[in-house]
């Protein structure tokens, strides 16, 4: 028999449905949205459905009548989920900031670490998951108008390239990981303690830059210089009245913010001893 089954993923006060036909769907959608809470009762906007053959390796992924994906890669298919959802959730939010930004959790607080793809938030988010801190997020995270608490976009942390032996994980269960040529799906309790994304006052805000062979720099930026900072991250500034800057603004004069520069995990230690006397 097809296992069928279906959820629903909240973020930023928009929602979106995910149907599932086939165990090769179900784990793509398990994998993407596992960490979700589900316990929204509203009808979705959008619904997006995957598809397994029990007898093929081929996997679909539509959105409506649109077909975003057809070929025999579940890791593929499941960022292309993953993608597709995430952008349909900010480009409908209009009741505050969504920061492109990896979030973890120091005990009640958080850990913000904003910027573009390619940054290094994935990898140095996993690396301080691997020291204590709870991963919450790797991409993306929503400050509501008129609250002080960040809410987490909960996924697996979605590496481009290698990372195992980067990170020292001598043997991960790859039974749990998806992947393709392009891009690794790994859940995030591989790398520590994963609670549900739990709403949390930022307590420092972090703009990494990782290069290799990079000297290592730490540096304490003025609200001003923060702000502008963030300002490039806000991924729905065109659907708010003022872009965004009043509530940017805000968050840059309450929160310390640093820029770190690194080429290795070995240069770290200032970072953090940083981050232990926060506790």
């Amino acid at each position: 028999m097809t296992v069928r089954g279906h959820r629903v993923v909240p973020f930023a006060g928009q929602i979106v449905g995910v149907e599932w036909s086939g165990a090769g769907a179900r784990d793509a959608a398990e994998l993407a949205f596992g960490g979700v809470a589900a316990d929204d009762d509203r009808l979705p906007d959008v619904i997006f459905r995957l598809g397994t053959d029990d007898d093929s390796p081929l996997l679909t992924l539509y959105c409506g009548r649109i077909c975003l994906y057809r070929g025999e890669s579940i890791g593929a298919g499941a960022h292309l989920l993953l993608q597709a959802a995430l952008d349909h959730l900010v480009r409908q939010c209009d009741a505050g900031l969504v920061i492109h930004a990896a979030v973890l959790g120091c005990g009640d607080d958080a850990l913000l670490l904003p910027g573009p793809t390619g940054s290094g938030k994935t990898m140095l988010s996993a690396w301080l998951s691997l020291r204590g801190l709870a991963p919450l997020s790797d991409e993306a995270c929503f400050l509501r108008d008129a609250e002080s608490r960040l809410e987490s976009f909960a996924r697996p942390f979605c590496f481009k390239g290698p990372w195992a032996e980067l990170l020292g994980v001598a043997a991960p269960d790859h039974r749990r990981v998806l992947q393709d040529d392009s891009v690794s799906l790994v859940p995030r309790d591989l790398f520590g303690s994963a609670p549900r994304a739990a709403a949390r006052a930022p307590r420092l805000i972090v703009f990494p830059h990782f290069a290799p062979d990079a000297s290592f720099a730490l540096d304490r930026l003025s609200p001003a210089r923060a702000a502008v900072r963030l300002m490039e991250t806000v991924a729905n500034a065109r659907n708010l009245p003022d872009h965004g800057v009043g509530r940017v603004t805000d968050l840059a004069r309450r929160v310390d913010t640093y820029s770190l520069t690194y080429g290795r995990f070995d240069q770290l230690a200032p970072f953090a001893a940083l981050l232990e006397s926060l506790a």
